[in-house]
This record gives structure tokens, C-alpha cells and sequence, in this order.
């Protein structure tokens, strides 16, 4: 009786554990799942692949180091003004995934409204306050390229700075500091302006550029290193710088 009791008790626990693991898969297969939809969401939220701009190369890369991302970008065009926004929200994960969509969307709402330069910072930051908890911010650049007048505004919120790489091989950074948005101490937004000469490239990036570690190792690519691989002269096309700066990492 005892070899059969035991006998039982093992069949019982064995399918007890059994019963848990199919509930823990389909749980699983069902979070994946719903993780892969909002991943869709989400690069449904980007400019389409084949964005273009007349007179403009453009060549971008998109790879979240997490499932559901906070990085964004956003390009726009009308008039002979092109518009690049490059963001980051704190965090990683779903949660950060939800306040990207809103900022996203935030951010195209009140460019259709006119608003520009330090008047969206302010404008974007207060809905970034009220709809998010404390501690969550964004980082944004925010580059406005006027193609008939030959001129760059560009208006920063603690993201970093852009680079500006001309044909000669000089690289110079766009230097503008402000503090990111959401903060309660956020603020002091301004626009600095530079002018455009054919034939130079602009880099746009989030940190997770300058953080990714380097091929082999656990040490960051840093700033250092993406001002050598863009000194290393001028490329033929925007594809071509971008797939230097990868092919380097």
C-alpha cells in the first residue's frame, strides 16, 4: 500500500506540474504574441521605409535593444521644409513602449497646430506631465532643415547633440544644452540655427548608439569613436554613412 500511495502522489504531482507548465506556456505563447502585435504597433507609429525627400538623402536605422522600444524618430516634408524629430523615453519595456506611442502621436498632433521650435518643448513637455507618472521623461532633438533658404534650426531637450560632417571631412557637434522633457526642473529650451552647404551629411542619433558595446567586448562605443568613423571622409550617399557607422560597431 505504501509503494502504491507513493506511486499516486507522484502521478498527482507530476500531472499537478504538468497542468502548471501547459498554463505557463500558453500564458507565455499569449504575452508573446501580444508583445509581437505592439511591436508592429509601434513600427507602424515610424515614417514609412520609403520616406524621401526631393534633393535630400536619407538613410535610417531602427533597432530597439528590447522588444517594445522608447526610441522614435519622425521625418516630415512640405514646402521645401524638412522636419527630423529623434526621441528617447526613459525606461524600457512595455510600459516605456505606451509613453512612446503617446509622445509620438503628442508630437505629430501639435506640429500640425504650427507649433515649433521652444513653443513645442513647452507644449510637449506639460502633456508629457500629464499623462505620465514622475519619473518618466524624453529626450528629443528637433531639427528643422529649410531647403529654400539654406538654414538649420535646431531645438534640443537633453537628447544628444547632432553631428554635422562636411565634405572636406570636418566633423563639428551642434552643441545645444537643455534638459529633457517631464522633468520638474525641465526648461530652458532655445533654438540655435546654422547655415546649409551642399554636399554635408547630418547624424541624428539616440544614446543607444554611443552605449551599445563594442563587438567582443563590454566597452561602449562612446562619442570618441563615432567622430572617428565619421572623419573617415565623406561617403557617396546617406546609405553609406549609415552603414559605415554599423559596420564599425
Amino acid at each position: 500500500h505504501d509503494q502504491l500511495a507513493a506511486l499516486v502522489t507522484s502521478f498527482n504531482t507530476m500531472a499537478a506540474h504538468l497542468g502548471a507548465s501547459v498554463a505557463e506556456k500558453a500564458e507565455k505563447e499569449a504575452l508573446e504574441y501580444e508583445l509581437s502585435v505592439a511591436r508592429d504597433l509601434q513600427r507602424r507609429l515610424l515614417p514609412p521605409a520609403d520616406f524621401a525627400c526631393p534633393g535630400v538623402g536619407i538613410a535610417v536605422d531602427f533597432a530597439p535593444a528590447a522588444a517594445i522600444g522608447g526610441d522614435f524618430y519622425d521625418l516630415s516634408y512640405a514646402e521645401r521644409v524638412l522636419t527630423v524629430s529623434v526621441a528617447d523615453v526613459s525606461g524600457h519595456g512595455l510600459p516605456t513602449g505606451l509613453v512612446m506611442a503617446t509622445a509620438k502621436a503628442s508630437l505629430g498632433m501639435l506640429a500640425r497646430t504650427g507649433a515649433g521650435g521652444v513653443r513645442l518643448m513647452e507644449l510637449l513637455h506639460e502633456e508629457i506631465v500629464r499623462t505620465t507618472e514622475r519619473r518618466t521623461f524624453l529626450t528629443l532633438a528637433h531639427l528643422v532643415f529649410d531647403l529654400a533658404k539654406r538654414t538649420v534650426a535646431y531645438t534640443n531637450a537633453g537628447h544628444p547633440y547632432p553631428y554635422r560632417v562636411r565634405k572636406d571631412g570636418t566633423v563639428s557637434a551642434l552643441v545645444n544644452p537643455a534638459r529633457p522633457l517631464g522633468l520638474s526642473l525641465s526648461g530652458g529650451w532655445h533654438t540655435v540655427g546654422e547655415p546649409l552647404a551642399a554636399g554635408d551629411s547630418w547624424v541624428v542619433f539616440s544614446d543607444g548608439l554611443i552605449e551599445a558595446t563594442r563587438t567582443g567586448g563590454d566597452e561602449s562605443w562612446g562619442f570618441e569613436r563615432l567622430e572617428e568613423v565619421l572623419r573617415a571622409g565623406p561617403s557617396e550617399s546617406a546609405a553609406a554613412l549609415r552603414d559605415r557607422i554599423l559596420a564599425a560597431q
